[in-house]
């Protein structure tokens, strides 16, 4: 299931530490973690593998913390097609996010083919009244072999919602909480400045880039790059060990962006400290993630001007990287 590159087999394991802001969680499996935004419905698809005639699962509705088993695809009546969230229980806040599903049913997720070019929902509050009557969002993804709906929502008061398509009663959970009880840095906030691994300075992070061949973007380090005074693009992720096999693909976008954009600063940090992946690495701590991959975008001063969690495509990024111009 584990998409990986290089290293020796790892044994299961967990690491200890709390999930900020997630009272009563003191510990996240790796497994969860790398599952990050996606649930166990997903990773039988990026395994190649399925399990027919298992149950879809029920909707998340709150509660749960970010990265945990408990975050399982939303129901459709008679297990047809269901909407499975690709961001974190828990990250999502009040005013304007990102909030990506992908389809799926009993054996998967769908594959392009099997998915609509648009998808169409309305949203509801924990009452039932619709909040927001209509909203439609273009799939993303073709070039990833992973589709996917980003829908922007823009919810003013913290709670728990549900995302329900027009085209069926397919329903996705959403929770929306105050910023100040999401500990991720926010869009507007200044992204803090970190000493992440470098060529020169691994910083106990071995090895510093799991992509092979390494990238590039470790030249200089995030603390580095945000005293430059060009915007910055910062990259949470690990090509080898990302269960749903995108870390790889929007590491080689960003890679690809860099060549275009002379005029940003670029840094990827890896998610673990070594290849028995047992601990996170500072960057996963300091920022106080439950999941990966995860793109950080700050403007020449340093202030946050787009996130990306979990999924997007190269349409996606170029936008958020022009965000900071």
């Amino acid at each position: 299931m584990r998409h990986r590159q290089s290293g020796p087999a790892a044994p299961p394991a967990r690491f200890t530490g709390t999930v900020h802001g997630v009272p009563g969680t003191g510990s996240v499996s790796r497994r969860t973690f790398l599952i990050g935004a996606s649930s166990a419905l997903a990773l039988t698809a990026c395994g190649g593998s399925s399990s027919k005639g298992s149950s879809p699962g029920t909707s998340a509705s709150g509660g749960s913390g970010p990265g945990t088993d408990a975050e399982t695809p939303g129901t459709s009546s008679g297990g047809a097609i269901v909407l499975i969230a690709r961001f974190a229980t828990g990250t999502l806040t009040t005013g304007t996010q990102r909030a990506p599903f992908v389809l799926g049913d009993v054996n998967g997720l769908l594959p392009l083919e099997q998915t609509p070019a648009t998808l169409t929902a309305k949203v509801l509050d924990a009452t039932g009244a619709t909040v927001v009557p209509s909203l439609t969002v273009e799939r993303h993804g073709a070039a990833l072999q992973q589709p996917y709906y980003p829908f922007q929502l823009s919810l003013q008061t913290p709670g728990a919602y549900e995302l329900r398509l027009a085209s069926s009663d397919a329903t996705g959970a959403i929770q929306v909480s105050k910023p100040a009880d999401v500990p991720i840095p926010q869009v507007g906030a200044a992204l803090p400045p970190e000493d992440t691994p470098t060529t020169a300075a691994a910083r106990g992070v071995n090895p510093i880039c799991t992509r092979q061949p390494a990238c590039s973007l470790h030249k200089v380090t995030l603390r580095q790059a945000l005293a430059t005074g060009k915007p910055v693009a910062y990259l949470i992720g690990t090509p080898a060990y990302c269960q749903t096999g995108i870390c790889g693909p929007v590491l080689d976008l960003l890679l690809a962006e860099s060549k275009l954009r002379p005029n940003f600063s670029m840094v990827h940090a890896e998610v673990y400290t070594d290849d028995t992946i047992n601990t996170p690495s500072p960057a996963v701590t300091n920022y106080h993630m439950s999941f990966e991959p995860c793109l950080f975008v700050a403007n020449a001063k340093g202030v946050m001007t787009a996130r990306l969690d979990s999924i997007w495509d190269a349409g996606e990024l170029s936008k958020a990287l022009d965000t900071a111009l």
